[in-house]
C-alpha cells in the first residue's frame, strides 16, 4: 500500500524496532501515526505522532482503541514480550501465559478489531512483526509463542464478515541501528477488493 498520506497505528512504538517503524513511516510522509503503548508518556513528541494508551492483553482497551482510531489504514502489530523462562525450569506458567497473551492473543485481538475498520476505509494492510525465534526451537526464548504468531500471520482466503486478505512474508535483519536480531515481517492486505490470499 502507499504510505504517503496514510494513517498508521504501531503497537509498542516507543522503543526498539517499534520506534524505527514510527520513524520510517514519518520519513515516508505518513499523515498520522498512532503510537499505542502502555505508557503514552514514553512516546517521543513530534508532529503527526499521536500517543495512545493500550495494553494489548486488555481486550476492552483494544476495542476502545479501534473505535477511537477509526481512520487507521495500516496496523503494525509490533508489541511483544520475552521473559526468557525455560519451559520446564520456570517456577510456574505465569511467564508463558503472559507471553501467549501478549505475543499471540494480543495481535489476534487487534486484527479482529481493526479488520472492519480497514474494510470500512476501503482496504488497508496489517503488518505482523515476528521474531526469528518463530523458526528456532529455543525453549527459554518463547519460540512456541512466536511460531504461533507467525502462523497466525498467514490469513485464510476468507475471513468472517466478508473480509479478504493476502499476505507476503519478508525476512528482515536488525540493520536499523537498534539492538535486535533478525525478524519475520508478514504484510497482509485487507479489504473487500483483495481477490485472493497468497502466503
Amino acid at each position: 500500500m502507499r504510505i504517503e498520506g496514510s494513517v498508521a497505528l504501531v503497537t509498542g512504538g516507543n522503543r526498539g524496532i517499534g520506534r524505527e517503524f514510527v520513524r520510517e513511516l514519518l520519513a515516508r510522509d505518513a499523515e498520522k501515526v498512532y503510537v499505542a503503548v502502555r505508557d503514552p508518556g514514553t512516546v517521543e513528541g513530534r508532529p503527526a505522532v499521536v500517543p495512545i494508551a493500550l495494553d494489548v492483553t486488555d481486550h476492552d482497551q483494544v476495542a476502545a482503541v479501534a473505535a477511537r482510531c477509526s481512520d487507521v489504514q495500516l496496523l503494525v502489530n509490533n508489541a511483544g514480550v520475552n521473559l526468557v523462562q525455560g519451559l520446564i525450569a520456570a517456577a510456574d506458567l505465569s511467564a508463558a501465559e503472559l507471553e501467549i497473551r501478549t505475543n499471540y492473543l494480543g495481535p489476534l485481538a487487534l486484527c479482529r478489531a481493526f479488520a472492519p475498520v480497514l474494510k470500512a476505509g476501503g482496504g488497508g494492510a496489517i503488518v505482523m512483526m515476528v521474531s526469528i525465534l518463530a523458526r528456532a526451537a529455543i525453549p527459554a526464548c518463547g519460540s512456541a509463542r512466536r511460531a504461533g504468531a507467525r502462523r497466525r500471520g498467514r490469513p485464510p482466503r476468507r475471513h468472517g464478515g466478508g473480509h479478504r486478505a493476502r499476505a507476503r512474508r519478508r525476512p528482515q535483519s536488525g540493520g536499523t541501528g537498534v539492538r535486535t536480531h533478525a525478524a519475520l515481517v508478514t504484510v497482509a492486505r485487507w479489504g473487500a477488493g483483495v481477490p485472493r490470499c497468497r502466503a
